[in-house]
């Protein structure tokens, strides 16, 4: 495990339930402004030792506002603000709940 508190609470909550875990995988990775969350399964047409990630969301803290802040990337690769909460784990919890199904398709 991380030392980083916040990949630990988005792994926890977008954990994968074992029995698919070496089919898809929920992980986070620290950024230069905050982090993000991506999906990452093998290439299909490669042995199952080569992962690829696909990205999901993008997290980062506003400083100025004391906002976290949640995008969503476009099919243009363009990253989309979608919503802002002064909690973490109530931008979390936006992201998992994915009411306009951005994320998660």
């Amino acid at each position: 495990m991380t030392n980083d508190k916040y990949i630990e609470k988005i792994e926890a909550m977008f954990k994968v339930p074992k029995r698919v875990a070496n089919k898809v995988q929920i992980k986070a990775e620290k950024t230069k402004v905050g982090y993000l969350i991506f999906e990452s399964r093998p290439k299909w047409d490669k042995d199952d030792s080569e992962w690829i990630k696909f990205d999901v969301a993008k997290i980062s803290f506003d400083d100025k506002d004391k906002m976290w802040k949640a995008y969503w990337k476009r099919a243009s690769g363009e990253w989309e603000f979608y919503k802002e909460h002064r909690l973490f784990s109530s931008i979390l919890k936006c992201i998992q709940e994915d009411q306009h199904c951005v994320f998660w398709g």
